[in-house]
């Protein structure tokens, strides 16, 4: 038979369901010495016992819950700070000076657990009950202990988590900027990581946090619907935050599979990284190339003006970074030289012939692909020695 307990019990244990696996398959799944892997995966355990916790308070089990409220608070006051050593781990900006002493960061927890061992733990077990069902308020006549153990949740729920939202979103953002800048100076800079996606984790984080500060000190009541609501937002950032974190481990692992451009499957790949560098063999970066090139000729992409590289990456399904490093160490230019070095080539190939005299340079050049005359120029200059008009003069020349 259907009832509100047995519908709460579903509601409350699929987020920590889906929560469990993503931490089941980073912790014990995939075996390696990735730290960044670790970090992450202890950050979905801890979200996965603060939901077990909160649902044991929701569904009255009492002695479960009697022991389990000593983690309550310290368990919610680790999940930034395991987040922002995951950051720093995958990242590798330990090593930037950033850190600082990483064990002071759990500090607030320890002091929490500990507080409540003296507090709450010298309840009897009635005044316990008490205390939890009257809504972790002060309940009338109560007991010296009631006083200091609501005082001890109310700092370390509130205060605490608060203080620790504003400071951690200072520094995270401060890391995330960091590295977005280097990486659009560097192409080579953490190839394996996607800033889009940490912040996306990251948001998902505070939105979990805020959601239970607010569902544990203002919902008063069992209604299904408040429940149902409470958890479907549980079930999003759970899965944003496992999800994502998955992604980001196989683009830490693999970046991505390189595939092939043509109905064949040319090539397909997989890329050696570390922590520090992208690493491409030799082998590697000549299918990458023979890839792009054989792209560019088949589909003539560097006709449309706007083509950058991220329009190459996706018709490639490698990462950017990957193209760059390539055309960089294999054709020692830039994306966007090796895109010019194929308009030139077009241009020479139009003007060559006789139908196309009557187009003006500036016609031509807008047709292969540049934007404007002085790109076009200076361009054509850097790869010929000769401007497009010295090049034309002396075409006609060869011809006749």
């Amino acid at each position: 038979m259907l009832t509100t307990q047995n519908i709460a019990v579903v509601l409350f244990f699929i987020p920590v369901y889906q929560l469990l696996f993503y931490t089941i398959q980073l912790i014990t799944f995939k075996r390696s010495a990735n730290r960044a892997r670790w970090y992450l995966g202890f950050l979905l355990l801890s979200l996965t016992v603060f939901l077990i916790i909160n649902a044991f308070f929701y569904l009255d089990y009492q002695k479960v819950l009697d022991w389990s409220y000593y983690l309550f608070v310290p368990v919610f006051l680790v999940l930034i700070p395991l987040f922002y050593k995951y950051l720093l781990s995958i990242t590798g900006t330990e090593r930037s000076g950033f850190a600082g002493n990483i064990m002071v960061l759990f500090l607030p927890a320890v002091l929490i657990l500990i507080l409540n061992i003296f507090t709450y733990g010298n309840l009897s077990y009635i005044d316990k009950l008490k205390f939890l069902y009257s809504g972790f308020s002060i309940p009338e006549h109560s007991l010296i202990l009631h006083f200091y153990t609501e005082i001890v949740f109310r700092f370390g729920f509130i205060i605490l988590v608060l203080v620790q939202i504003f400071f951690y979103t200072f520094k995270v953002v401060k890391i995330l900027r960091f590295h977005k800048a280097w990486m659009e100076k560097d192409a080579s800079h953490l190839p394996y990581v996607e800033i889009r996606w940490l912040t996306y984790i990251f948001i998902s984080l505070l939105l979990f946090m805020v959601i239970n500060i607010l569902f544990n000190l203002i919902a008063n009541d069992h209604k299904v619907s408040m429940l149902l609501g409470y958890n479907i937002l549980m079930i999003i950032t759970g899965a944003l935050i496992g999800y994502l974190g998955m992604k980001q481990e196989n683009l830490y692992e693999h970046i991505k599979k390189l595939s092939s451009i043509n109905s064949k499957g040319l090539h397909k790949l997989s890329n050696r990284i570390n922590e520090r560098s992208v690493k491409v063999a030799g082998e590697e970066k000549s299918d990458v190339l023979e890839a792009l090139k054989k792209l560019m000729e088949s589909k003539k992409l560097y006709l449309n003006s706007k083509l950058t590289i991220d329009d190459l990456a996706n018709q490639l399904n490698v990462n950017k970074r990957i193209i760059s490093i390539v055309v960089n160490d294999e054709m020692d230019t830039n994306i966007y030289g090796f895109i010019n070095d194929y308009r030139i080539r077009e241009f020479k190939k139009i003007i060559s012939e006789p139908d196309m005299a009557y187009l003006s340079m500036e016609g031509i050049a807008e047709k292969v692909g540049f934007t404007s005359k002085s790109s076009f120029n200076s361009s054509f200059k850097k790869a010929t020695g000769k401007t497009p008009s010295q090049y034309r003069q002396q075409s006609k020349i060869n011809q006749v």
